[in-house]
């Protein structure tokens, strides 16, 4: 009897243990396929003038999708899943992106052939519906891999009416979510329970208590162009 009650146990915990894994959101699964990514853009002397790192997400095997914000017009040049110090001169981890599309929501495709990422997730074009929960792993001031939940809070209408080069190329309604939003989480999926991209985010509000983010708007035609 007493082996047989442990044998019970054993299997009770068995079935405990899957139906937590199974109850866990698909979202939280998703990290491989995001990355930390550095554009870089160089002078005549081939010294870096500027930098730019974001996180971005593989959408497709040699594809990532980040926010436009992060885009630097001047260069091609982007490293994965480093440090800026390793950018310095060095060729590791470098690629050159071939193609660039843009859906004028702060989303943008970039193709890097080469990259042959291994684990790359869904689109979704659908809105985010209020007090939805969502799901990110962002890269918070570049420290990697850090993983949150969020809630959509609410819409608010944006225009972008200026030529600053700071102003996000957006406009139309976007979707408020619960903080914090930090520097290095641009371009972060923003996931649902079922493990699909709604968004990107693209900034923070109230000193990063909030989150601004627009539904995708590519074309089928630029995702067929991107991913073919």
């Amino acid at each position: 009897m007493k082996f047989l009650k442990k044998c019970l146990d054993v299997a009770m915990f068995l079935v405990l243990s899957v139906a937590m894994c199974s109850a866990q959101p698909a979202a939280i699964t998703q990290h491989r396929a995001m990355h930390w990514i550095i554009l870089v853009d160089r002078d005549t002397d081939g010294d870096i003038a500027r930098a730019a790192g974001c996180t971005a997400n593989a959408v497709a095997p040699d594809v990532l999708l980040t926010a436009e914000h992060c885009n630097l017009d001047n260069t091609n040049e982007i490293y994965l899943d480093v440090d800026k110090t390793m950018v310095r001169g060095g060729t590791a981890h470098r690629y050159t992106i071939t193609q660039k599309y843009f859906d004028h929501e702060d989303h943008m495709l970039i193709v890097i052939p080469g990259a042959h990422f291994s684990s790359f997730l869904s689109m979704n074009t659908r809105y985010p519906r209020q007090g939805e929960r969502l799901h990110f792993w962002g890269n918070p001031a570049g420290i990697q891999d850090q993983y949150r939940e969020t809630l959509v809070t609410g819409q608010t209408q944006y225009q972008n009416d200026s030529d600053d080069d700071e102003t996000v190329d957006a406009s139309g309604t976007m979707f408020l979510f619960t903080g914090p939003i930090v520097g290095g989480d641009s371009g972060s999926a923003l996931l649902a329970e079922d493990g699909t991209v709604v968004a990107i985010i693209t900034f923070g509000i109230e000193n990063g208590q909030f989150g601004g983010a627009f539904p995708l708007q590519f074309t089928q035609q630029q995702i067929a162009q991107a991913t073919k």
